[in-house]
């Protein structure tokens, strides 16, 4: 399995990182030995999964990397879920905000959660 090959899956976006993390010898070097990053690959039938890398370099005496141990976790569900989920507290962010009260969300502790903008100006609370 070939440099060439991997990089060739990894999605354009995504590419420049992976060269700098594999290529920069000063991000690969026997001092910061483990790495963890994350990156899209294109499937054969074209679709995009999400990958997280994580793992350990291993050197020889001269310092040049010799291998690398490691998991490779396919994390497309989580990168949707998450997606969704910035979505949506986006949409409530912006309802909030259109809102013409002043809004106030707290925890059964009291401590505030969020506020929407007219809040601190209804209540003439300074930045």
């Amino acid at each position: 399995f070939s440099f060439e090959l991997f990089i060739s899956k990894v999605a354009e976006e995504d590419r420049q990182n992976i060269f700098q993390v594999y290529r920069d010898p000063g991000l690969i070097n026997p001092a910061h030995p483990r790495f963890e990053h994350e990156y899209r690959i294109q499937m054969d039938d074209g679709s995009i999964r999400w990958l997280k890398a994580k793992g350990k370099i291993f050197f020889n005496s001269d310092g040049k990397p010799i291998h690398f141990a490691g998991l490779m976790l396919d994390i497309t569900n989580e990168k949707k879920v998450q997606e969704k989920l910035n979505y949506r507290k986006a949409l409530l962010e912006a309802q909030s905000d259109a809102i013409p009260d002043a809004l106030l969300v707290v925890d059964g502790r009291g401590k505030i959660l969020s506020y929407n903008k007219n809040f601190p100006l209804i209540w003439r609370i300074p930045e």
